[in-house]
């Protein structure tokens, strides 16, 4: 899967539809539904999988402002230049 990811980086491709995404969430999903309803109905995992969520957000909003900062840093203006 890190390849996969890595290979998309670098061709500035977006892998979130991609087919080998999606095998990889079902099979993930299909070892992790029977654990999880092993281990007390599935409330471990949920909160697991709501950790993951809210970190991959943080992580998505700080990937989205590294991109866009230079356009933000053009729009404010030039950096003050310093006197001698």
């Amino acid at each position: 899967m890190s390849a996969g990811v890595a290979i998309a980086f670098f061709a500035d491709r977006s892998i979130e539809y991609s087919e080998s995404y999606a095998a990889f969430q079902i099979g993930i999903s299909r070892v992790l539904f029977p654990i999880s309803q092993a281990l007390g109905d599935g409330d471990l995992f949920g909160r697991v999988w709501t950790a993951f969520q809210w970190i991959s957000t943080v992580v998505g909003f700080l990937s989205a402002l590294a991109r866009i900062w230079p356009a933000i840093r053009r729009l404010l203006g030039p950096e003050p230049v310093a006197e001698s």
